[in-house]
């Protein structure tokens, strides 16, 4: 039995009995300072073998997880749906179809769908990861945070080997690395991984409408139109060569003349129809009509200030108008509709020149005032100017001899904003020849556009103007052959009456389906009248409008007039200071002459066009009045019988 000391206790005896008791061989071993052994450091982490060979063995790499022989270390990873480094975290989804990847370096997820897998296999290294998605291969860059996929064979044995900054795959004869500089496959031996800008031309689909159908469909290829806005031109497309080919391919199946009708509406605007007349239907041109796109005529490029985009109610006509064409008629809603659109476009057009000419008018109110200042500084000027007369030491001989310049190649010399030839020759009455006393309307139409045409007898080409006038006279034309078709229909259609009586025909019988026929068509050719009387009044407003507009011109051109003469004046006196050379005075001079030259041709023309609506008066739909003339055609088909 022992015998204790005093304060030793028994509980110090029991701990002394039992701890070398507690103590295994291993804790024993670490007390005395020998490492772990190997069982136990391979449960609790991979070893530093294990970091060095990479996730397949292979001595070349660096990366983690995957495909390393401990298991314990894999489920861990698999059961946290987690792998990380430094620089980057790869996770994945419960359901395994979605990769996610987290950049240290821009602080951002990345995600990627996938088609659903067993299991995911992440391999890692410093900035990059790899993940085995079937028979493609995913590559994540930290870099950029990008994911990019890369098309394997078809049961393809290949695997990653991953150090940092680079993923190295071979695919049988094939070798693929993935950069985290660039987050992109590359290959030296696959051309269709080669990067390039490639142009793809279209024939039928705007590329506004095929960019539309393409845009985020391809992955890594981006887009860009290689033509004007509402053109046909090119699509051009940057990426991959084998992605192209797919892009490419698509392209030629989607541009043809159907998808062509369906589509482009939506990005054709009144310019671009006028710019492709040739090509398709001008604005406007519903069937049964004969409406063209004057109204949609740009402005000179002298009166574009302020600029505007194009109003919403020009899109909607063209919209609704490429329906009706596509349809099998027009009905009499559909027709107001969009004729209440071409109004709202013509309105905010003529909005928008009036603007302009506000402008134009503010300019003009400046100059006013400039010359109110000469007017106060008259005295002055008078006796300066006289002096200068009097100097005999200015040689006034070659002031006033001033050279003619050598013409330019390309410059007409014609004023801004009136671009051609001269309306009238100069020194010629400004106005067209009377047609008072013609026989005909015809012979007055005849003789009024051979004199507009005249003026380009030697091969220039007609203007706005004389096209303005050819236009309201072919109107005239149209609106009087319609008025003899429904006359013609009218008579028909009383003879008809008249032949079977006034006893109600049999529903059905060859007589009530000629008195319905000859109904129709009546009907038809009365309401085919109106619509050619409302086409001739549009362009009677464009020729309104022509005029309006070359009023401007012709007070901006004497407008210019003023200020050449006002830097004629200040060349010549600082020539006559000495602070300028002769030839400067000598430039300015010849401007003053080439001003007044504009000044006078666009006054000219300016008189010519009015001239046409005192003239011509029966050229204006006013006078036209389509009441009477239904009524006078009326009586006399009752006349006639």
């Amino acid at each position: 039995m022992l015998n204790l000391k005093p304060g030793f206790g028994w509980f110090t005896f029991l701990l002394l009995i039992s701890l070398p008791l507690a103590l295994n061989p291993a804790i024993a071993q670490d007390l005395d300072g020998p490492a772990k052994s190997k069982p136990a450091a391979a449960a609790s982490e991979p070893s530093a073998e294990a970091e060095r060979h990479g996730p397949v063995g292979d001595k070349g790499g660096g990366g983690r997880g995957g495909f390393g022989s401990d298991m314990t270390y894999y489920e861990l990873q698999q059961a946290r749906r987690e792998l990380q480094t430094s620089e980057l975290i790869i996770s994945w989804s419960a359901e395994n179809d979605e990769l996610r990847g987290f950049s240290v370096k821009l602080g951002t997820w990345s995600n990627l769908s996938v088609p659903k897998q067993k299991k995911v296999v992440p391999v890692v290294a410093g900035d990059v990861a790899a993940v085995r998605i079937g028979d493609e291969m995913a590559g994540y860059s930290a870099r950029n945070g990008k994911w990019d996929v890369l098309t394997l064979s078809q049961n393809s044995m290949a695997v990653p080997v991953v150090r940092p900054g680079l993923v190295q795959v071979r695919d049988g004869e094939l070798s693929y690395t993935f950069a985290a500089s660039t987050g992109r496959w590359t290959s030296p031996t696959d051309d269709s991984l080669n990067f390039e800008w490639r142009k793809i031309s279209l024939k039928h689909v705007l590329w506004e409408a095929a960019l539309k159908h393409v845009q985020g469909k391809f992955d890594g290829v981006q887009f860009r139109g290689a033509g004007a806005p509402g053109g046909f031109g090119e699509l051009q497309a940057s990426g991959r060569r084998g992605r192209l080919d797919a892009v490419e391919q698509k392209l030629k199946e989607i541009d043809t003349p159907r998808n062509a009708k369906l589509w482009n509406a939506e990005f054709d605007s009144p310019r671009n129809e006028i710019a492709k007349k040739r090509q398709r239907e001008a604005p406007g041109k519903v069937a049964g009509t004969n409406a063209g796109p004057d109204v949609f005529s740009p402005l000179p490029s002298a009166f574009r200030r302020p600029s505007t985009t194009t109003h919403p109610a020009e899109q909607q006509s063209l919209s609704l108008a490429q329906t009706l064409r596509k349809g099998d008629g027009v009905s009499r809603k559909e027709k107001q509709q969009l004729r209440e659109l071409v109004q709202a476009a013509l309105d905010a057009k003529l909005q928008q020149q009036t603007k302009q000419v506000e402008q134009l008018r503010t300019k003009l109110q400046r100059v006013e005032q400039q010359l109110e200042a000469r007017q106060e500084s008259r005295e002055r000027i008078v006796e300066r100017r006289v002096e200068e007369l009097l100097d005999p030491e200015i040689d006034w001989q070659s002031l006033s001899g001033v050279p003619s310049r050598p013409p330019i190649p390309g410059v007409t010399r014609t004023p801004i904003g009136l671009p051609g030839p001269p309306h009238l020759p100069l020194g010629q009455p400004a106005r067209v020849a009377s047609v008072a006393d013609e026989p005909t309307a015809a012979a007055a139409d005849e003789a009024l556009a051979q004199h507009m045409k005249s003026q380009y007898a030697s091969g220039g080409k007609p203007d706005d103007s004389s096209n303005i006038v050819e236009k309201l006279i072919n109107r005239r034309r149209e609106a009087e052959r319609g008025l003899r078709r429904l006359r013609d229909s009218l008579q028909k259609l009383n003879q008809i009456r008249h032949h079977f009586g006034e006893t109600p025909s049999e529903p059905g019988s060859l007589m009530d389906r000629d008195l319905r026929r000859a109904e129709k068509s009546a009907q038809q050719h009365q309401q085919d009248l109106k619509n050619l009387i409302a086409e001739w009044r549009l362009v009677w407003r464009n020729y309104e409008s022509q005029v309006r507009l070359l009023k401007v011109a012709s007070e901006n051109a004497q407008t210019s007039v003023e200020f050449a003469e006002q830097a004629a004046a200040m060349q010549k006196q600082l020539f006559l200071t000495g602070a300028a050379p002769s030839e400067k005075a000598q430039a300015a001079a010849h401007e003053v002459q080439q001003a007044t030259a504009a000044a006078k041709y666009a006054k000219e023309r300016l008189s010519a066009l009015e001239a046409v609506a005192k003239d011509a008066p029966h050229l204006n739909p006013d006078n036209f009045d389509t009441e009477e003339t239904l009524k006078m055609v009326i009586a006399e088909s009752d006349d006639d019988e």
